[in-house]
């Protein structure tokens, strides 16, 4: 119970939570979601499931989604789940995940998606756990339920994020952060921490390192940036250094180019 006391406090105050209590976790059926960051949702979280119906327990995950639309457009086995539109919801979730993005039109896409910040925003009100994956942080942070808070994400969108969102606290190292009753992951793999944060939270220790066998997840990983790109800025206020670090990057990119045609590289045997 001390374990799931921790989340407790986060979890919507109309509940009263214990062990066996199932918990709402809504997935947001986003205009342009990546598809493989809702699939590993339903993946881990079922899996969840199926170790506690293996242990003589009751599931303890209810998977649904809130979409935009009347009716579901969910493909493949995502159509077995209940499925809610945005402006018909007249519930609160325990748990509600953003899933990062397929695109990098940011402005596209949180003007598609404009019509979750109201719903984050109840959800919020109820203390119910926000959880952005990815670039999904984009869509959690255009509902202001970012501001003065820690936020992570992809590394190659920390910089837009920050210029678009300045009042966020961005760390770009980050492979999660936790402010209260919201959470955001890295990029890509780094999501599945966050999800085996909070499944030890929720389910305690021995279920997260389960799970972490099961999907082959390293425990260990602690920083993203070593993912990341080097791309230092230009030097505007020196007109020679600028022009060779532009010959530089032109040069690095043609070269680049030429490797990729014709398989050449800059090893040598």
């Amino acid at each position: 119970m001390a374990l799931f006391a921790q989340l407790k406090g986060h979890l919507r105050q109309i509940i009263k939570f214990d062990k066996n209590s199932e918990m709402k976790l809504t997935i947001l059926n986003t205009n342009g979601y990546r598809l493989l960051s809702v699939a590993a949702i339903v993946d881990v979280f079922e899996t969840v499931n199926r170790y506690l119906v293996a242990d003589g327990k009751a599931p303890l995950f209810e998977i649904n989604f809130v979409g935009l639309e009347e009716a579901p457009n969910l493909g493949g086995s995502f159509s077995d789940y209940q499925y809610y539109p945005v402006r018909k919801v007249d519930f609160i979730s325990d748990l509600v995940f953003v899933p990062a993005f397929s695109s990098r039109n940011m402005p596209q896409l949180i003007s598609e998606n404009s019509a979750f910040v109201p719903f984050l925003q109840t959800q919020n009100e109820s203390k119910s756990v926000l959880v952005s994956l990815c670039t999904g942080s984009f869509l959690l942070a255009a509902s202001g339920l970012l501001n003065g808070k820690p936020a992570t994400t992809h590394t190659e969108a920390a910089g837009q994020f920050s210029e678009v969102f300045p009042e966020v606290n961005i760390q770009p190292h980050a492979i999660i952060t936790e402010s209260e009753n919201v959470y955001t992951s890295g990029g890509a793999t780094s999501s599945f921490y966050l999800k085996l944060h909070l499944i030890q939270k929720i389910c305690g220790r021995a279920m997260a390192i389960r799970i972490a066998k099961n999907f082959a997840i390293d425990l260990d990983r602690n920083n993203q940036l070593y993912f990341g790109q080097f791309k230092p800025g230009l030097v505007e206020d020196d007109e020679q250094v600028c022009s060779v670090q532009e010959f530089i990057n032109q040069k690095v990119f043609t070269d680049k180019k030429h490797r990729r045609s014709t398989g050449r590289s800059f090893v040598k045997l």
